[in-house]
C-alpha cells in the first residue's frame, strides 16, 4: 500500500465534510427563514429528484457492498459477482427511470415554472464536479496503487467507469435539490 492513498483518502473525506457542513448551514438557514411561514409544497421535479435519490443511494450501496465484500480481484475473476453488481447498478437506473415515468404533476400543478428551470440548472453542474471529483480519486489511486506493476487491470477500468457512472446517477437528483435551496435563499435576498 503506498502512503499516498491514506493521504487521498483523507483528503477526501475532509472534502466530503466540508461539503456537509455548508450543506447543513444552507439548510438550516432555509428553515430558519421559514419559521412562521407555510411550507411550500414539493414541486413535481422535487418529488422525482427525492425519488431518484431513494432509489439511488440503495442501489449504489448495495453495488459497492457486493464488490466489496469479495474484493476487486475477484470482480474481475467472478462472472456471477460482475452480473450482480451490473445488475444492481442497471436495475436501479432502471427504476428511477420508470420511477420518472409515474411520478406525475398533481390535477392543479404547474408542470415546470420558473423555480424549477432555475433549480434543474445545477443538476448538470454537481453532475460533473461529482464524474471529475471520481475520476481524479480513481486515477490518483491506481496511478500509486499500480506505478510497480506497469499497467492498471482491465477490472480496476471497469470499476472507474461505474463509479463515476454512479456518482453522476446521485449527483443530479441531489444538484436539484441543492438548486432549490440556492434559489430559495437568493429569493429571499
Amino acid at each position: 500500500m503506498t502512503p499516498w492513498i491514506p493521504i487521498v483518502a483523507i483528503i477526501v473525506a475532509v472534502q466530503f465534510v466540508v461539503f456537509l457542513f455548508f450543506a447543513i448551514r444552507v439548510l438550516a438557514r432555509v428553515a430558519r427563514s421559514r419559521i412562521g411561514r407555510e411550507p411550500l409544497e414539493l414541486s413535481m421535479v422535487q418529488r422525482r429528484a427525492w425519488v431518484a435519490l431513494g432509489i439511488g443511494v440503495p442501489s449504489v450501496v448495495a453495488a459497492a457492498a457486493v464488490v466489496a465484500s469479495r474484493g476487486a480481484e475477484a470482480y474481475g475473476d467472478d462472472p456471477n459477482l460482475r452480473m450482480t453488481a451490473m445488475g444492481i447498478v442497471f436495475g436501479g437506473a432502471l427504476l428511477i427511470g420508470l420511477a420518472m415515468l409515474f411520478t406525475r404533476a398533481g390535477p392543479d400543478e404547474v408542470h415546470i415554472d420558473e423555480r424549477d428551470r432555475q433549480a434543474l440548472s445545477f443538476g448538470p453542474s454537481l453532475q460533473f464536479a461529482a464524474a471529475i471529483i471520481t475520476l481524479v480519486v480513481w486515477t490518483i489511486w491506481q496511478q500509486e496503487t499500480f506505478r510497480a506493476a506497469g499497467a492498471i487491470p482491465v477490472d480496476y477500468i471497469h470499476l472507474t467507469f461505474f463509479s463515476v457512472f454512479l456518482a453522476g446517477m446521485l449527483a443530479y437528483p441531489l444538484g436539484i435539490l441543492v438548486g432549490y435551496v440556492a434559489v430559495d435563499l437568493h429569493a429571499q435576498g
